[in-house]
């Protein structure tokens, strides 16, 4: 069995967390950040291994650090896997 690794992307925005796709590539992933977006998380696991830990990595956050600590508290430093 081939192994693959799946990557998600999180979105924080004023609203709260918006899910991206889960795609193969973390490059997929980045062409569908929402415009507002405050803090982007992009997180992996092995495709084999469903329940293994996920894996988070941030890979944007806005230079507004009030904004992004409001939403932060709001919603939460991460979103719910």
């Amino acid at each position: 069995m081939s192994c693959s690794i799946r990557w998600t992307e999180w979105n924080l925005t004023a609203a709260g967390w918006i899910r991206g796709p889960t795609v193969d590539s973390p490059g997929e992933a980045r062409q569908h950040r929402p415009a507002e977006t405050l803090l982007t998380l992009i997180g992996w696991r092995l495709a084999i291994e469903p329940d293994a830990k996920l894996i988070v990595s941030e890979v944007f956050r806005s230079p507004d650090t009030d904004a992004v600590a409001d939403a932060m508290a709001k919603y939460g430093p991460k979103p719910k896997d």
